[in-house]
């Protein structure tokens, strides 16, 4: 049985500024963003000019938060190696 986690508590735990990231759906530019999209989940990076890169879509918000989570623990490490800190 897998184990279920708080994926948002999770997030909010991470090392990095709540400014890289919306769980909110708001459209911070220079943003990570998870909204909500009909019946599913949305993930996507939303440019300082406005643009959206990367869209994701999943079934549940779990899978969605699951996902920003990976993607900003990936953010964090690569921005250790090069000696950057949030």
């Amino acid at each position: 049985m897998e184990k279920k986690y708080n994926w948002r508590e999770l997030i909010k735990c991470l090392p990095i500024s709540e400014s890289y990231y919306s769980l909110d759906g708001k459209q911070n530019p220079d943003c990570l963003i998870l909204d909500r999209f009909q019946d599913k989940w949305k993930v996507y990076y939303l440019s300082e000019r406005g643009s959206i890169h990367n869209e994701q879509i999943f079934e549940t918000e779990e899978d969605a938060c699951r996902y920003i989570y990976n993607e900003l623990k990936g953010t964090i490490t690569r921005a250790k190696k090069n000696g950057l800190n949030f």
